[in-house]
């Protein structure tokens, strides 16, 4: 049975668990739905189970994968989706486990090599997540950062909008100085 395998990185890429999970559900999907290895007669109570759990389990870790989380309140949204994944695995193991009475499959390595790969993808993107969200501000800081950095922005445009001059000493002067006469005080116009 041939399936793409698909090169990553390194086992720490965030995406790795993606390409994995795909594939373990390719894999669960081409193997469930022959008559070969399940019986006719178990194939559609197993393999609907097990293929939706499968499915579950992608969705909630996209789901997870999708996000980028600014400040901790989103990385905190970020590591539920991840939970929800995780048990989701965890009942996909188990049905797994389940059917390998009924199931006829010769070589289970394959299986079990891509469920190895899913888990320590899913481990080190799980730890990544969560050290992530350990630096990452709160929110009322994150609130006051981005306000900062809108105001900062504020002061440069206007500072560019504005018309430089400069002066005999050679400093920037925002507005011109009027020389009408040397008896009245330095006047300045707008």
């Amino acid at each position: 049975m041939s399936r793409p395998k698909y090169k990553t990185k390194g086992k720490g890429e965030p995406y790795a668990v993606a390409i994995h999970s795909e594939n373990l559900f390719k894999y669960l999907a081409t193997v469930y739905n022959n008559e070969k290895y399940v019986p006719k007669r178990y194939r559609f109570v197993v393999t609907d189970k097990i293929l939706s759990e499968c499915e579950e389990f992608c969705a909630e870790l996209n789901t997870a994968l999708a996000m980028s989380p600014k400040h901790k309140k989103t990385a905190k949204k970020q590591l539920k989706h991840f939970e929800k994944a995780q048990d989701h695995y965890h009942r996909l193991l188990s049905l797994i486990q389940l059917s390998t009475r009924i199931t006829n499959l010769n070589n289970t390595k394959e299986l079990a090599e891509l469920m190895t790969k899913v888990e320590t993808a899913f481990g080190y993107t799980k730890k990544n997540a969560y050290n992530k969200k350990r630096k990452l501000p709160s929110r009322k800081e994150y609130v006051i950062r981005a306000h900062e950095r809108w105001v900062r922005g504020q002061i440069k445009r206007q500072w560019n909008e504005l018309e430089k001059y400069r002066d005999s000493d050679g400093f920037v002067v925002l507005i011109k100085r009027a020389n009408n006469s040397d008896d009245e005080k330095d006047k300045f116009t707008a």
